[in-house]
């Protein structure tokens, strides 16, 4: 059987003494150290994360500023571009009008200047016809 006697237990005692000096003196701080380590990696991988989302809400907003800036851009493009057609628009009916106004006045004119000639045309025609008559006939008509 089992003999107990003084060294067994004296063998017990100095084997808790090194696990109790050991647990002291090695484990604790190992184990304080590798949680510091664990600790650490962590708070600095989420640190890290945190920044990666910080980067990706940026650049979001980056994009959507610039998104929003090419569209302002393009609207206000848009609305110059409008107003010059409109204004071009607006001086090419002007000088239609113009235009037409001086066509009108040019009619006008020929008009007059038609019922002038056509007023004068039995005078002339008669002065010319008596003129041909002398020419053929060789003398005036009477």
């Amino acid at each position: 059987m089992i003999d107990i006697n003084v060294s067994f237990l004296f063998q017990l005692g100095l084997f808790w003494l090194v696990i109790i000096l050991l647990n002291t003196l090695f484990f604790n701080p190992m184990l304080k150290y590798l949680d510091y380590r664990r600790n650490l990696i962590v708070g600095r991988k989420e640190e890290a994360e945190k920044i990666l989302a910080d980067i990706v809400d940026k650049e979001k907003y980056y994009n959507d500023t610039i998104r929003s800036a090419k569209e302002e851009g393009m609207e206000y493009k848009k609305a110059i571009r409008e107003q010059i057609i409109k204004e071009q628009k607006s001086m090419s009916d002007a000088k239609q009008r113009e235009i037409e106004e001086e066509f009108l006045r040019q009619k006008n004119l020929i008009l007059g200047e038609m019922e002038a000639v056509k007023k004068e045309m039995p005078k002339i025609a008669d002065d010319l016809g008596k003129t041909m008559a002398k020419k053929v006939i060789g003398r005036d008509l009477q």
